[in-house]
């Protein structure tokens, strides 16, 4: 059903698909003349067979009984290809029509409401045997609404009131990854959830859906973090991101040599690949402070953090074709860039103080010009020292 609607989707107009199922029909009512046709000579042929009991005869309606049972077959496959194909043109005329409706146009109203809600959840992320764990989510009070909407624009809607997740690999740095920053909560002075994802999205365009308005809002959290446990839950959530750039070349070399692919196998490839990818017309990430604390993959790392206040800021996109891998990794560049430079500028001027602080207080018995000449060098301290005394 949903590659017979994205077939007529990739065709543009809907009206030029009447005459594909009118000609279906047609060939629908010759296959079911022959099947009829066949049905009258089995008859027959086995009247025939009952009173003159020839071998010849019982071989002629051996063969006409599976040629019976293909015809049988293929009117069952072509009649169920037929009603795909009507009901995805009945669903794309009942589209349109709502849209062009009077009264309809510019206001989008509601047609069904569901909503989802637990006091508590405990989510494990395990290997695929299922016998490693790999982390483990806690949440409280959980909320999810979807609205389906006129036009065929559907709302989602999810609030987390408590989120933690718990580090389950073998001799953690960190147990515990991700958890409210209660002190931060209390500065802010909000009782708001912890984790909020809006998302609006429309309908599918050539069959790659389209989100309209996708926003993460976040509390301050305490991050510790470590790139063992980061690589382990991306390769849990996206396993075949480091072979798909290779097998999407193999496929193209394929394609290129193969000079008769099945159009319903391009019409499937193309589906699965559409499928892969979302229509991110606005994307939002506010900001938030976070407490972090990351190992590194060495023992000595420059991005290494411990108990580090961060800004996280602002993150916008607008109209990108990406894949959700696409997006969390433009996400990570972007906030690892941010949240670097941060980190950098901080540990040099930590440094640049404990060096001052450390020269002062080294020889507080010093004279003042013997403290200038160490913290500014010898020529501020001489011309400190010319000065004119009034």
């Amino acid at each position: 059903m949903e590659r017979v609607l994205f077939e007529m989707q990739l065709a543009g107009n809907i009206e030029s698909q009447k005459a594909k199922i009118m000609q279906q029909q047609e060939f629908l009512r010759q296959m079911l003349s022959d099947l009829r046709q066949l049905e009258r000579e089995l008859f027959f042929i086995h009247r025939e067979i009952g009173t003159t009991r020839d071998v010849e005869l019982v071989r002629q309606a051996g063969n006409l009984e599976k040629e019976y049972c293909e015809a049988k077959r293929a009117l069952l496959l072509n009649s169920e290809q037929l009603a795909q194909l009507i009901q995805s043109f009945q669903r794309i005329r009942l589209e349109q029509s709502m849209r062009m409706a009077p009264g309809s146009s510019g206001e989008r109203q509601v047609v069904r409401r569901n909503e989802i809600l637990f006091q508590r959840a405990t989510w494990r992320l395990t290997e695929s045997d299922g016998q490693l764990g790999l982390a483990q989510v806690q949440l409280a009070r959980l909320f999810y609404e979807r609205t389906y909407n006129t036009e065929d624009c559907d709302e989602h809607l999810l609030e987390v009131a408590s989120l933690s997740v718990e580090n389950l690999l073998p001799d953690p740095l960190y147990q515990q990854v991700l958890l409210p920053d209660l002190e931060g909560m209390a500065r802010d002075g909000s009782a708001r959830n912890v984790f909020r994802i809006y998302c609006r999205q429309r309908a599918p365009v050539g069959g790659i859906s389209v989100k309209e308005h996708l926003e993460l809002n976040v509390m301050p959290i305490k991050i510790q973090l470590t790139h063992r446990f980061f690589s382990t839950i991306m390769s849990f959530f996206f396993p075949h991101r480091k072979t798909e750039q290779g097998s999407n070349m193999t496929s193209l070399m394929r394609r290129r040599l193969s000079t008769q692919d099945d159009f319903a196998d391009d019409v499937d490839k193309m589906r699965a690949r559409a499928a892969k990818n979302n229509t991110f017309v606005f994307v939002k990430i506010t900001e938030v402070p976070i407490t972090a604390s990351y190992k590194g993959s060495k023992d000595k790392n420059l991005s290494d953090l411990r108990d580090v206040s961060l800004h996280f800021p602002t993150l916008e996109y607008q109209n990108q074709l990406w894949t959700w891998l696409d997006l969390v990794l433009a996400i990570k560049g972007d906030v690892t860039r941010l949240l670097l430079s941060q980190v950098i500028r901080g540990k040099l001027k930590l440094r640049g103080l404990k060096r001052s602080s450390s020269v002062t207080a080294s020889q507080p018995g010093q004279p003042e010009e013997e403290k200038l000449r160490l913290l500014f060098g010898s020529k501020v301290a001489r011309n400190r020292s010319k000065k004119p005394v009034n």
